[in-house]
């Protein structure tokens, strides 16, 4: 069946992702560093608050759609 690979894929994203969002930040915060005059450091805070909002945002309309997935394929 399909739904134990979706299960684990979904299992290794959810693991991976703090790792992801700690390497954005990381880019971000090297880009403040290397372009002052684009990025200031008081704005970081703000940037990384934002970017955790939009990141809740996406994650929960994925994590919709996947569950409408699943149901129609437990119809099927």
């Amino acid at each position: 069946m399909i739904l134990p690979v979706i299960g684990s894929q979904i299992n290794s994203f959810i693991q991976t992702l703090p790792n992801i969002v700690e390497s954005l930040q990381d880019v971000l915060s090297n880009l403040a560093s290397s372009y002052p005059e684009y990025f200031s450091e008081d704005e970081l805070p703000n940037l990384f608050a934002n970017l955790g909002s939009q990141l809740n945002t996406l994650l929960a309309q994925a994590l919709g759609k996947l569950q409408g997935l699943l149901a129609l394929l437990l119809v099927l």
